[in-house]
């Protein structure tokens, strides 16, 4: 080969040499670019104001959105799922019937006249069906006092069972000191745990999907009471579970959807308002 073909040939090789090290240089930068995305996670398509929130599905737990998950906030009347749950479970093991008569005390009529009520009067025999539909659709703290007391003579051996329930099924940031969710120290649970239990009485008490999903209940007044959950009616597939609100709690919403074969539970605690508390619930679930 004479010294012309030899340069340029050489030439030519170092010319690939360097065009393939820019190639590799490029590559290498765009493969640490998507690890470096990939590491900062997901963008959300949405931000939530609540204090605490969770999504979870209903059959599985499988966590899809999670936000200081284990604090514990003052629940207000998602508090109630638990009496439900309770009542439900004395249905299932003949304890209570639906039909059965509880006697509403004094005790449970003053209960009314702070917050919620389904407007009962001392000495009225009002049906256990009734007493779950006031708890259920209009967040009667009247009717979480006089179920507690028919079933276990006060409401605060009431709340001994609602706490040991808890402990069974695993909510590790739950302290009850009612029935019913009105503020008081050391009354508090935490989004994981409102989910989880949320998910075990849908599953073992299909039953208050029913009481639940109504819209409106009218009981010893001219006019029907509605409930207040803002998902019925509006999101498709809602059919629960339990809104609360106290100037301590803020606006909270246990809210379940199924579309198909799939049911997913939202959690969120502490919104600043009701507008929030929904367009939450919503995004949770939309996404």
């Amino acid at each position: 080969m004479s010294s012309l073909k030899k340069i340029l040939t050489l030439l030519l090789i170092a010319t690939l040499l360097i065009t393939q090290a820019g190639t590799v240089t490029v590559w290498a930068q765009e493969t640490a670019e998507v690890i470096e995305n990939e590491e900062e996670g997901e963008e959300l398509p949405f931000e939530i104001e609540a204090q605490s929130a969770i999504l979870i599905e209903s059959n599985t737990g499988q966590i899809m959105y999670e936000k200081n998950t284990d604090v514990p906030y003052p629940p207000a009347s998602i508090t109630k799922i638990m009496t439900l749950l309770l009542a439900l479970e004395a249905i299932d093991e003949g304890v209570l019937d639906w039909d059965e008569k509880v006697t509403v005390s004094e005790n449970a009529w003053k209960t009314g006249h702070v917050g919620s009520t389904m407007f009962l009067e001392v000495g009225m025999e009002v049906t256990v069906e009734d007493i779950l539909k006031g708890i259920s659709i209009v967040s009667g703290n009247d009717a979480c006092v006089a179920i507690a007391e028919h079933l276990h003579g006060s409401e605060n051996i009431f709340v001994q069972h609602m706490n040991a329930k808890a402990s069974e099924i695993g909510l590790t940031n739950t302290r009850f000191q009612n029935a019913s969710g009105l503020p008081e120290p050391e009354h508090y649970m935490s989004a994981r745990d409102i989910a989880k239990l949320s998910a075990y009485t849908i599953e073992t008490q299909p039953k208050i999907l029913e009481l639940e999903s109504q819209r409106k209940f009218t009981f010893n007044v001219e006019d029907p009471q509605y409930n207040r959950n803002p998902l019925l009616g509006h999101y498709e597939g809602a059919d629960g579970l339990k809104t609360g609100w106290t100037r301590e709690a803020g606006y909270c919403l246990a809210g379940t959807a199924q579309r198909d074969n799939l049911r997913l539970i939202s959690v969120v605690l502490n919104s600043p308002d009701e507008r929030t508390r929904r367009s939450d619930s919503k995004a949770l679930l939309d996404y």
